[in-house]
């Protein structure tokens, strides 16, 4: 036997994570400045760390957990969107997962059969068209533009919309563009998913870091959507809690059974000990949260103000999560080869926007996950390699 025969088709025919890739080179270089992976430079809080370790000590938490999460766990969470998000929750409609990158492939092995059709605004989180590749169905893309502030727009939606179409996915705060989606684009979306029968999954890992005072709003909050809506959300970026890996979904009694089912046999369970982290994070203060956002939102605005100075450079200015998407098309060179450039002789890096779909090439993004003196200094780098004569 040959070895290229021993590997499946989804195997060979799917690529590596274009950013992880990145990753991986750029760790290759000295004195580098990562303005790419979205992991926020934080550290977890100290009280939720040393809360965890009095709970994995209190409750002896070194053993196998239920397939859905611990139900105090699956209790907060419930909790937590009856008093932030105004919604009422069972912990039978919520599944603790490892991640919301897990509880996206759940959700897409759940859900979609082969010959099923999902919509995905592009630009996109590079994994939404893999995870539906895994899943055997079919991606469609709705291309977003600059000009309409990075939101999709409901007459795009619908002229994507086929007898195949079975999903529609949404994210808000959107990485990688920042945008954040309204009370009125949710409405809309909405009359368009019950109009056409269409399930929403809504990635709202970023929810708690929306800035100039605007709203974070649930797409399931709205009329006739609760039954509809699968919800994604993590503890990564709310806490900078990434390494923990703790993410969920919150959807109808019938769904979370089902995603119980599938992830039974490929999770097992969740971790016991971040599940705690997860818990105490909960129970913490939400001045940690509010610390968070307001670091970001400086940050936010200095780099977008630093950037747009640049030659050749672009942004508009994110309504939320920590990325810049700014546009290089100015430059007369592809976001490949500035990516490239960035990163061999500024020492910079940064996510082509053709790692985001079609209507990302001719942008680049950058992550502001550091604090102001490194973004100085990053900017500092990327003027002098775009202006050079």
């Amino acid at each position: 036997m040959k070895i290229k025969d021993i590997f499946s088709k989804k195997a060979k025919e799917i690529s590596y994570p274009k950013i992880r890739e990145i990753f991986d080179r750029a760790s290759k270089f000295r004195d580098v400045i990562n303005l790419g992976i979205g992991d926020p430079d934080f550290d977890t809080d100290n009280r939720i760390i040393n809360k965890t370790f009095e709970l994995i000590k209190e409750k002896k938490s070194t053993h196998y957990t239920p397939v859905p999460g611990y139900k105090e766990l699956r209790e907060a969470i419930a909790s937590k969107y009856g008093n932030e998000n105004k919604f009422e929750v069972t912990y039978e409609e919520v599944i603790v997962t490892h991640g919301a990158q897990y509880a996206l492939m759940v959700t897409m092995l759940t859900l979609l059969n082969p010959g099923d059709e999902i919509l995905i605004p592009d630009p996109y989180y590079p994994s939404y068209p893999s995870q539906v590749f895994l899943a055997g169905a079919a991606p469609v893309f709705i291309p977003v533009f600059e000009k309409d502030g990075f939101k999709v727009k409901g007459g795009n939606i619908e002229k994507k919309i086929t007898e195949k179409t079975k999903l529609l996915i949404i994210n808000s705060p959107n990485n990688p563009t920042g945008a954040v989606l309204g009370r009125e684009d949710l409405q809309e979306i909405s009359k368009i998913a019950i109009k056409n029968d269409l399930l929403v999954i809504s990635d709202e890992a970023y929810e708690t870091m929306v800035y100039d005072n605007k709203k974070h709003f649930c797409i399931a909050n709205f009329p006739g959507m609760r039954e509809r809506t699968i919800t994604i959300n993590s503890f990564s970026k709310r806490y900078a809690m990434t390494g923990w890996r703790v993410g969920y979904a919150v959807a109808a009694k019938e769904i979370i059974a089902n995603m119980m089912k599938i992830s039974g046999y490929n999770l097992s369970c969740p971790c016991s000990v971040s599940q705690q982290a997860a818990i105490a994070a909960l129970d913490s203060s939400p001045g940690i949260i509010e610390k968070l956002k307001f670091e970001y939102e400086r940050r936010r605005d200095f780099i977008v103000a630093e950037l747009n100075k640049i030659k050749g450079i672009s942004c508009i200015k994110p309504e939320g999560a920590f990325y810049v998407f700014a546009n290089i098309k100015r430059t007369g060179k592809s976001s490949e080869e500035i990516y490239d450039e960035l990163l061999t002789e500024g020492r910079v890096v940064v996510i082509p926007g053709s790692a985001f779909g079609k209507q990302g090439e001719g942008y680049i993004r950058i992550a502001y996950t550091l604090p102001i003196d490194r973004l100085r200094e990053a900017v500092k780098r990327i003027r002098k390699v775009i202006e050079r004569e």
